[in-house]
């Protein structure tokens, strides 16, 4: 079963596409715990690492044009120390239990929230802004 759902699609291609992407390895990540292949659990977070980092990196720099907050932004911090801080404890502790439990509630559900609540709004202002409207400040979903 994927985590990829089209209700997750934002209206912005290159965005979706690296929304999918993430979610993609994120069920290779999921896969490979329930297989019990440490090395290749560590091998997939590593790349989930430096893939969401330069997807947030990108949407920083080019793709909000201007229209990511300071909270959008912070987010983005916050999600990758709490990817590292999992990668950390399973560096230390291997497939522990508690180790798909994290990748779902905290990294998963975190990254579908964090599409929805800020990645959506954003995407809604740049429609805006490319109909010549001026968009709407940002602000997350409740």
């Amino acid at each position: 079963m994927s985590l990829w759902d089209p209700s997750l699609s934002i209206g912005v291609a290159e965005i979706d596409r690296h929304h999918e992407d993430a979610l993609v390895l994120m069920d290779e990540v999921l896969e490979a715990i329930a297989e019990e292949d440490a090395p290749r659990t560590e091998q997939l977070l590593g790349e989930l690492a430096a893939r969401v980092a330069r997807h947030f990196e990108e949407e920083e720099r080019e793709g909000a044009e201007g229209l990511l907050t300071q909270e959008h932004a912070e987010g983005h911090r916050l999600f990758v120390a709490e990817l590292e801080r999992l990668r950390e404890a399973f560096a230390r502790r291997g497939l522990a239990p508690a180790v798909p439990l994290w990748m779902r509630s905290r990294i998963v559900n975190w990254f579908k929230f964090h599409i929805a609540t800020h990645d959506a709004p954003m995407a809604r202002a740049l429609r805006a802004r490319s109909q010549g409207a001026a968009p709407a400040p940002q602000t997350p979903a409740a």
